[in-house]
């Protein structure tokens, strides 16, 4: 019977199915493991690696990068896709100077550009605020002419808008507005907003009646640039001509408070504001005073809120809990922390997250174990949430991490307990299989030590043999120093010396030599 062997379209199609599930490292392992089985690579295959890495949690943009280079020394040329993509993990991780730079670079190796390449540079200078930067990149985006750039120009003129407006330079925003109005059949799409800009800069038409939708528009305007005065002229302007700003108009008013870092002064606003006679009090108004509390710190504050909001007979969102656990952990307050993540439950992985790093930080060992072995219990309940966090790999490595933030005593042994699990359930394939190799890239410190101390055990055994290994290699990222000098210690404390190596000259691979392997185990 013929033996069918994966190529390089099986290859290529199990990578991007793991990088579509949000399965990044084992696309990416596989994707190494068509350089070691010598598989030829493609723009597709390097495009999948890429996407991998967009849709990692959080996005891997300086592998992408370093992904790219060897495309390049491949001699493999990227795709429209491949490049969006990369820029899409820049954007996420936002990194506008990464992006810039590396924009500039492939204008200089004359790569043929896309617009859309543009407008996520564009997007992610805008939401950093890098004007300069923003300023150069929509020159260029306006001077490519092809006809069917017109409609993502259209978005490089909003991105540029919105960073008027952030800056509260309406009458530029304003300029802006009546450019890209001009473009075909868009005119309409913009009235509300060409409306709303055009009351903020006092250059609107005094012949036109300002409507309750217009303000409505202009205060949302005002909270996306934290321009907080200007919106407490609008509430005052809509009261003065008999409209009611209601909870849409002063939810809008709190945002621009927590926009315009002026978070105490809008919790004093709240509150002025719930003592008036026609107070209509909603979730919206809410989640924006949470904001506030998180920013000023105020854990009394947030608590009230969601006591307030409950009695209101108002479903609370998973974000208003999250945030009022995070005000709590940074205030210290662990009792409440802890008793309110009991109520919210642990079905959401953020929030499960966010009451296990309490427990890390507070060194409430034994409630830590209580929440993972309540996750793993009910795993196999028809929920599916539990089903998923129990068998997803990054809450386990990040609850890892947040375990390892505890000092107990009994801390080392449950981290090693935790990682002996999500192998023996194979929701992490066996480190020992990828044996001469360990990688270390992308992995917290309390994982890497982890990882560590599961392989130096697995080496102990009498069963465990050297005789396919030349050399053992550790591979680090360029940004995981900490877990790279827990490593070393840990494998010193097992008097292994593990000696530098360069890669692309750059110190990030260590090895340990065959022989210092075996002379090791001898002396066991």
């Amino acid at each position: 019977r013929k033996e069918i062997r994966p190529n390089t379209i099986t290859y290529n199609t199990v990578i991007a199915m793991l990088a579509r599930e949000q399965q990044s490292q084992k696309a990416l392992d596989l994707f190494q493991e068509m350089k070691e089985k010598r598989i030829p690579r493609n723009h597709i295959s390097f495009g999948a690696a890429i996407f991998a890495c967009e849709k990692n949690h959080p996005p891997l943009c300086w592998k992408a990068l370093d992904l790219y280079s060897e495309m390049k020394s491949e001699g493999i040329s990227p795709k429209t896709n491949t490049l969006v993509t990369l820029f899409k993990s820049l954007l996420k991780a936002s990194q506008p100077e990464k992006a810039y730079n590396f924009l500039l670079q492939l204008e200089e190796e004359e790569v043929d550009l896309s617009i859309i390449c543009y407008q996520v540079v564009l997007e992610n200078c805008v939401e950093n605020d890098k004007v300069e930067w923003a300023e150069c990149v929509f020159e260029k985006a306006k001077n490519l002419t092809k006809p069917s750039y017109v409609a993502d120009l259209e978005y490089c003129y909003t991105h540029m808008i919105r960073l008027r407006q952030k800056n509260g330079k309406w009458e530029e925003a304003l300029i802006l507005m009546k450019q890209v109005r001009s473009f075909p059949t868009r005119r309409n799409a913009y009235e509300q907003w060409y409306k709303a800009i055009s009351l903020l800069s006092d250059n609107f038409d005094t012949s036109e009646k300002i409507t309750k939708k217009t303000y409505l528009a202009a205060l949302a305007n005002a909270a996306d640039s934290g321009r907080w005065e200007e919106s407490l002229a609008l509430i005052g302007k809509m009261k003065d001509s008999g409209m009611d700003p209601g909870s849409v108009g002063y939810g809008s008013a709190l945002d621009a408070f927590v926009s315009g870092n002026q978070h105490r002064k809008g919790l004093e606003y709240f509150d002025s504001w719930l003592n008036e006679d026609n107070a209509d009090f909603d979730i919206l108004c809410c989640i924006a005073a949470m904001k506030c509390c998180v920013a000023d710190n105020n854990w009394v504050k947030a608590l009230s809120l969601l006591e307030m909001a409950k009695k209101n007979g108002m479903i609370v969102p998973v974000q208003m809990n999250l945030e009022a656990l995070k005000v709590l952990r940074s205030a210290g307050k662990w009792d409440e922390h802890f008793e309110l993540g009991q109520k919210c439950g642990w079905t959401n992985k953020k929030i499960a997250l966010e009451v296990l790093l309490g427990c890390g930080l507070s060194n409430c060992h034994d409630h830590f174990m209580g929440i993972m072995e309540n996750i793993e219990n009910n795993c196999h309940k028809n929920s599916k949430n539990h089903r998923n966090l129990f068998h997803d790999l990054n809450f386990q490595f990040s609850a890892i991490e947040c375990l390892s933030k505890c000092s107990d005593d009994k801390t080392g042994n449950s981290i090693d307990q935790i990682f002996m699990k999500i192998v023996e359930k194979k929701i992490l394939p066996d480190p020992m299989s990828k044996i001469p190799i360990v990688n270390y890239t992308n992995l917290g410190e309390g994982t890497s030590v982890a990882l560590t101390r599961y392989i130096l055990k697995r080496m102990e055994r009498k069963s465990f043999s050297f005789a396919n290994v030349k050399n053992l290699v550790l591979i680090f990222g360029q940004r995981n120093s900490e877990a790279r000098e827990s490593v070393l210690k840990e494998f010193a404390s097992h008097s292994l010396e593990l000696k530098p190596n360069k890669i692309n000259g750059v110190k990030q691979t260590y090895f340990i030599s065959k022989d210092q392997l075996e002379k090791w185990k001898q002396n066991l």
